[in-house]
C-alpha cells in the first residue's frame, strides 16, 4: 500500500511516516502498536501538523515518554522528537502487580515530604480501571483533593527499563512544593519526584546587580531595596486603581522583566496599557476558560495564570487587593 494511502488522520500518517524510518528512530513494533496519541494540533501558519504520543506499556503509560512528530501539508515528515524509554527484551524492574495500595502509596508520599499526617485520609472515589486511578481528600495534608494512579516510572536516568509505580499528584498547603511523586508500587521507594513550584528571586534592585534564578528548590527569598512596605501597603504610597476598559492591561510590557527592570523604578509607576493582547491560543480572552465567548472570572485570572496578593502565604487571594477586571 503506497504511504498515505487510506489514512484518516495525520495521527495515522505520523505513524506511517514513522514507521518507515523504523532504524532511524530506533522505534520497536510494539512501540509503534501501543502509543497512544496525547495531543494533536494544527498550525495555520506553517501548516504543520504536530503529533504527540504518549509511550504505553499494555494500558499503563509510561511517565514522561512522548515522542513528537510534525506532518507538513504536504504529508512529509517534517522532524520529530523520541523521548520513548528502550525497552530491550521488554525489559520492566520491580513488580508486575502492584503491591502497595493506592493508600499506602499515599502514607509514603507524605513521608518523603516530611509532611505530617493529621488525622485519616478519606478516600472519595476508586478506579477499577488498569490505571487504578483513587482520588483522596485533602483533609489537612494538601490544598486540593489528592489524585493516585499507576504509572510506569523510567529508571537509569531515563535510558533503560521502567518500574511500576503509583504516581501521586499532591498540592501541600505550603507554598513551596506542589507537584506529583513516583513511588514504587512494591516497596514505597521514592523513584522520582517533580514539584510545579517555581520561586524566582529578583534580587536587588540595582539592575547592574541584580542576579536573579528560576528553580523549583530555590527558596523565595524577594528583597526590595524600594522604601516600600508590601506587607502593609496603607503605610506605602497608594494611588487608587482605576477600572480599565474592554481587553486593556495596566502592565509591566515585554521585554521588561520585573519592577526592578524599568524606569521609573516603584515607587513610580512604570506601567502602560496594553489593548487585546490574547493570541489566537486565546480567541475569548485570556479570562476565558470553557472555549465559549464570556469570560468566566473579572479578577486576574483565567486560562494560563491566576495572580493575586498573598502575603500571608496561605495560597487564598486577599480580596480586598484582588485587582479588577471588565474583560469583553
Amino acid at each position: 500500500m503506497p504511504l498515505g494511502a487510506q489514512v484518516r488522520s495525520k495521527a495515522d500518517l505520523a505513524k506511517q511516516l514513522l514507521q518507515s524510518k523504523s532504524a532511524e528512530t530506533q522505534l520497536s513494533v510494539d512501540d509503534l502498536a501501543s502509543m497512544k496519541i496525547s495531543s494533536e494540533t494544527f498550525s495555520a501558519k506553517s501548516g504543520v501538523t504536530n503529533v504527540y504520543f504518549q509511550q504505553y506499556i499494555g494500558d499503563i503509560p509510561v511517565h514522561g515518554a512522548i515522542l513528537n512528530a510534525h506532518v507538513t501539508k504536504n504529508d512529509e515528515l517534517l522532524t520529530y522528537g523520541n523521548r520513548f524509554v528502550q525497552m530491550p527484551n521488554g525489559e520492566k524492574k520491580g513488580a508486575e502487580l502492584p503491591k502497595l495500595t493506592p493508600e499506602q502509596a499515599l502514607h509514603a508520599a507524605l513521608a518523603a515530604l516530611n509532611i505530617r499526617e493529621n488525622g485519616l485520609l478519606v478516600q472519595k472515589s476508586a478506579g477499577n480501571g488498569p490505571l487504578r486511578e483513587t482520588i483522596f481528600d485533602k483533609g489537612l495534608v494538601a490544598l486540593e483533593d489528592i489524585k493516585v494512579q499507576l504509572v510506569y516510572q523510567p529508571v537509569d536516568n531515563h535510558k533503560i527499563g521502567v518500574r511500576l509505580a503509583w504516581q501521586v499528584e499532591i498540592k501541600p498547603p505550603m507554598a513551596r512544593i506542589g507537584g506529583w511523586l513516583g513511588m514504587d508500587a512494591a516497596t514505597g521507594e521514592l523513584l522520582d519526584k517533580n514539584n510545579y513550584v517555581v520561586h524566582c528571586d529578583f534580587g536587588v534592585a540595582n539592575e547592574a546587580d541584580c542576579h536573579h534564578e528560576h528553580t523549583a528548590e530555590a527558596p523565595h527569598q524577594t528583597y526590595f531595596d524600594l522604601g516600600v512596605d508590601f506587607l502593609n501597603p496603607s503605610k506605602s504610597e497608594e494611588k487608587p486603581f482605576s477600572l480599565l476598559i474592554g481587553n486593556e492591561y495596566k502592565v509591566y510590557p515585554e521585554p521588561v522583566e520585573s519592577p526592578n527592570h524599568t524606569a521609573p523604578v516603584p515607587p513610580a509607576d512604570g506601567r502602560v496599557v496594553i489593548t487585546d493582547p490574547a493570541s489566537s491560543a486565546s480567541p475569548f480572552g485570556w479570562h476565558d476558560t470553557n472555549g465559549v465567548a464570556g469570560a468566566e472570572f473579572t479578577t486576574t485570572q483565567g486560562n494560563n495564570v491566576h495572580a493575586y496578593t498573598d502575603t500571608d502565604a496561605n495560597n487564598t487571594p486577599m480580596q480586598a487587593q484582588a485587582p479588577t477586571v471588565v474583560p469583553t
